[in-house]
């Protein structure tokens, strides 16, 4: 790949991180602390739960990273 198509490429992706990023990152807050009112036993979250929360703070910190394409 060229250098100029390289760089096009690089400030397509800031322009859609920066249209898309924060949405996705509070909607992925949104569905975490959704969990929350899952049903549990004695006030404690279960397995799968926890599965789940970790999946989505996986995801979020994933939307919430911000490579640095230039550098690479």
């Amino acid at each position: 790949m060229n250098e100029e198509m390289k760089k096009k490429q690089i400030e397509a992706i800031k322009k859609l991180r920066e249209q898309f990023a924060d949405e996705a990152y509070w909607l992925l807050g949104d569905w975490i602390d959704a969990l929350d009112e899952a049903p549990t036993e004695e006030g404690l979250p279960s397995e799968p739960i926890m599965k789940e929360r970790a999946r989505i703070f996986r995801a979020q910190e994933l939307v919430g990273f911000e490579e640095d394409y230039e550098e690479k």
